[in-house]
């Protein structure tokens, strides 16, 4: 049922604005992420969750295919935030995207490495590809390549019938 005095209504499965509405795009003057904390603090509605080692722990033991998206972004925002150059084209476009963030979400973004650079690399050469290092140079070639290899790798387990996560 819509309600004239809110322009936000919810549905059965999700949030949508009311025909006609003319609002403001929103904002994310409300988020408050710590300026140089150690983690993003937990919303106050919801339970606490499992740990972040307990977590990375479980997703390694399930994952078949490392991630070769998950490597590649992880990698580049490593370089971004290291303040390194960019050293080819499709970097470049990507350092211009990240450079344009909020210092809010640039912290989280360095949280999420931190986070990354503290996983064993035991656990970390089954979560992201190991193929992407520092030194992989990030073409649009070399990335469909690498994206190539890992949907062979996911169709070679469907194929022999081996249960992907």
């Amino acid at each position: 049922m819509w309600n004239n005095n809110n322009p936000v209504v919810k549905s059965s499965y999700k949030f949508v604005l009311r025909p006609g509405c003319k609002c403001p795009p929103p904002t994310t003057s409300r988020l408050r992420f710590p300026r140089n904390g150690t983690r993003v603090p937990p919303a106050a509605e919801f339970k606490q969750k499992q740990n972040v080692k307990f977590k990375i722990e479980r997703l390694a033991n399930d994952n078949r295919v490392p991630s070769i998206l998950l490597a590649i972004f992880i990698e580049i925002a490593r370089r971004f935030l290291n303040g390194q150059s960019a050293r080819t084209s499709l970097e470049s476009d990507i350092f211009n995207i990240l450079s344009g963030l909020s210092p809010e979400v640039i912290d989280v973004l360095r949280f999420t490495i931190n986070v990354v650079n503290a996983v064993p690399s035991s656990q970390r050469d089954r979560i992201l590809s190991p193929y992407v290092t520092a030194g992989t140079a990030l073409t649009v070639d070399n990335v469909a390549n690498l994206l190539v290899q890992e949907f062979l790798q996911r169709a070679g387990l469907n194929l022999l019938g081996m249960k992907m996560p």
